[in-house]
This record gives C-alpha cells, structure tokens and sequence, in this order.
C-alpha cells in the first residue's frame, strides 16, 4: 500500500461519518489502497471507481474476490472528464481522491464538479500539492486531515 498506516482510519471515518455515496480514485498504483477503499464503499453501500494509466497491476486472491477489475478503468483522467464528471454528479456525497501522476491538475480539474458537501481529498499533500494550489477555491479543510497528515480533506462549501 502506497499510504500511511493513517490512511485507513481516516478514510473510514470521512465514508461513514460523511455518510459518502460513492468514491473516485485517481491514480489506482499497485491497487492495495484501491482495495481498501473498494472494501470500505462495499460496507457503505456505495459506488467506487478507480482510474490508472496503465494496466490494473493487483490480481491477487483479494482483489479477484472483490472483482476490482470491475471498478477499474485504465485510460488518462484528463482525456475521461465527462464519465468522472457524471459519476460525481449523482446524488449523495462523492469524493475525488487525487492520487495520480499530476495532483495539482487533478485539484484543479475535477473540484469544480463537486456538488455543495462533496469532498476531495489529495495525497502526498504539502510537496506535491499546497495551500497555494487551492487559495481560491471554495473548500474548507476537514479534521480528518489531523489524522493522516499525508493526505488532504477538503469540503465543498
């Protein structure tokens, strides 16, 4: 897995406490994570997707079991905007999670189409993405992000 032992808890807490409907990764990378967070939108009784560039990686017992291959879509988030954009736009609480090659562009891309109490969250926060990167957008910071300092909480407000 490609996030901190913290990742776990505090995505757990955002799903259930944000009551989330459905989830989209970006950037699925080995597909440990995506594993998870396909497990954790299961329980919830929501939908996931999860977008790479490249070809799903993780086959194991596991992600067979789950069928992650059918939550899987491998092509450039950037050239895919309109599926993204439809899937966000149902009703109930979506999260983005911004975890591919460019998350500033990712950010930037895909906050405008959350609706009012959607959540996007970005990875690698602080080095790869920053405060400047999100001055004017309108999002607040969620607590979560005290608990997985590595991984950014936003609401749209």
């Amino acid at each position: 897995m490609q996030q901190t032992v913290n990742a776990i808890p505090a995505w757990s807490k955002v799903i259930r406490e944000y009551k989330v409907r459905r989830t989209v990764e970006i950037g699925t990378g080995a597909g440990a994570f995506s594993v998870n967070l396909l497990c954790e939108m299961l329980e919830a009784g929501g939908d996931f997707q999860t977008w790479d560039i490249r070809p799903l990686r993780n086959t194991g017992p596991v992600a067979k079991m789950l069928k992650l291959a059918d939550y899987f879509h491998q092509g450039d988030v950037f050239a895919n905007e309109s599926p993204i954009k439809k899937f966000i736009g149902q009703p109930g609480t979506s999260v983005v999670f911004c975890d591919g090659g460019n998350k500033r562009k990712e950010l930037a891309t895909f906050q405008p189409y959350l609706k009012k109490g959607d959540i996007i969250a970005v990875h690698d926060w602080g080095w790869a993405v920053s405060w400047e990167d999100r001055r004017k957008m309108p999002l607040q910071k969620l607590p979560e992000c005290m608990i997985d300092p590595l991984t950014a909480f936003f609401v749209r407000v």
